[in-house]
């Protein structure tokens, strides 16, 4: 199992994306998502990690918006596959099981804070 220290992947985030300072006046909008897949016959592996989803972002590639057409009661449109904007924070390769889910609590721990609280104050930043 691997994992990334989950504060500072999201401020990373938010700082390649332009939208760190639009997060310290209000909310942002990033999605917290858990998959896996079966790699082998006993051996899967579950990978939690962020989704870049807020209509504001600003491509890091090009410094273009990386939403087209943004309308809450249709559709909102990214220029690119949603996949190549989902970012790994957290990861483990065993046996699909509940224990291995329980792994994740520190993960889904932190995202239901962030959700609720925002980041905090800190040394990494306001």
């Amino acid at each position: 199992m691997y994992q990334y220290e989950f504060e500072v992947f999201i401020r990373f985030i938010l700082k390649i994306f332009n939208l760190h300072d639009i997060a310290q006046r209000e909310s942002v909008e990033l999605s917290m998502t858990l998959d896996g897949a079966k790699l082998c016959d006993r051996i899967s592996h579950l990978t939690a990690g962020v989704k870049v989803t807020d209509a504001r972002a600003i491509d890091p590639r090009d410094g273009t918006s990386m939403c087209f057409f943004d309308d809450a009661a249709f559709v909102r449109v990214f220029k690119t596959q949603s996949r190549n904007y989902c970012f790994a924070m957290k990861s483990l390769i065993g046996k699909d099981s509940k224990r291995a889910y329980r792994e994740f609590h520190d993960f889904f721990t932190f995202s239901e804070n962030v959700n609720k609280f925002g980041l905090p104050d800190s040394a990494l930043g306001p």
